[in-house]
């Protein structure tokens, strides 16, 4: 259910490829690995969107303070979509977004379905309900 324009976890690889050392100060990435570190499921967000990714964000905050610590720009790691990242749609707007055939297709199944949960619990009968006494109970308590 990812698709290009779907937000994510995501290394700008324009500013931070390809890797180098703090003194040779071409790009950004300076191979610090404190993105990977800092990852719960312990994947290099650098090598691109991972099924394992938890969406997290805190290999955000680390490449942060790092870019902080040695003056570059922040948001090496941003969290924003590849058609943003690839300065492809981003001015597309909101009616537009929201009229896409996904949007209808999931609105119209939602509907379909609480439809149903509707139309089943307003049809259902009445609960009638009998208790009996039971004949041979289980045990009995004498006063002995």
């Amino acid at each position: 259910m990812i698709e290009n324009s779907t937000k994510v976890v995501t290394y700008d690889y324009r500013r931070g490829e390809p890797r180098a050392k703090i003194n040779e100060n071409k790009v950004d990435c300076i191979d610090c690995y404190k993105c990977v570190l800092v990852c719960p499921t312990g994947i290099d967000i650098r090598d691109g969107m991972q099924m394992e990714c938890i969406g997290c964000g805190l290999c955000i905050d680390a490449c942060n303070q790092v870019m902080d610590k040695i003056g570059k720009e922040q948001n090496l790691i941003l969290y924003t979509s590849a058609n943003c990242l690839e300065n492809k749609n981003t001015k597309k707007g909101k009616l537009k977004k929201i009229l896409e055939f996904k949007n209808i297709l999931y609105l119209t199944g939602f509907i379909i379905v609480f439809s149903l949960a509707i139309i089943s619990l307003i049809s259902k009968s009445d609960l009638n309900i009998s208790i009996l006494k039971e004949r041979s109970p289980l045990f009995t308590m004498t006063p002995n």
